[in-house]
């Protein structure tokens, strides 16, 4: 009885999850096959196999560890895809429909960077993606990891003097 409990509490969590992930991987996937566009997927197990090979000490490779895996999406804006911004503003409304809370946003030089999260236990962000749309090209990263808010707020940093603003819960 068990062990069929433990099963079904695993089934429901997993569908869950890719329930949640259903609006951006319609976005991936409908964007990916444009002429233009570069997309790169790093599962767990090659994350996993990476790790021993992550330098220790500083922030940024403290930030690298934490992470189990990565999607990253990049392509350039052609004419005849005037519906994209449309797309972005959509995805990010149904992240937010699907439980992320915008963490950050960045405006700089016509740029709109958002950074959405999923946080668990007040301070720790386990599913987390940044949006870059700009006028002429869009980038999407997906990181999951059980990655702290703190170090994402740091983040801020390396966009240069760009306006930003941290949401506070």
């Amino acid at each position: 009885m068990k062990k069929n409990l433990l099963i079904i509490i695993l089934f429901i969590s997993v569908s869950t999850n890719m329930f949640a992930q259903k609006s951006l991987s319609r976005f991936v996937h409908k964007y990916r096959r444009t002429p233009s566009a570069d997309y790169v997927h790093i599962g767990s197990f090659l994350m996993a196999l990476a790790h021993p090979f992550i330098p220790k000490g500083n922030d940024d490779t403290r930030f690298l560890r934490k992470i189990h895996s990565v999607d990253v999406l990049d392509f350039d804006i052609h004419s005849e895809q005037s519906n994209v911004h449309h797309d972005m503003k959509q995805l990010q409304s149904d992240l937010v429909k699907d439980g992320y809370d915008e963490l950050m946003f960045v405006k700089s030089d016509g740029d709109r960077v958002h950074i959405l999260g999923k946080i668990q236990n007040d301070n720790i962000v386990k599913d987390c993606v940044l949006m870059v749309d700009s006028n002429d090209e869009i980038s999407i990263v997906h990181v999951t990891g059980k990655i702290n808010i703190d170090e994402i707020g740091n983040l801020s940093n390396k966009f240069g003097n760009g306006k930003f603003s941290i949401a506070k819960q």
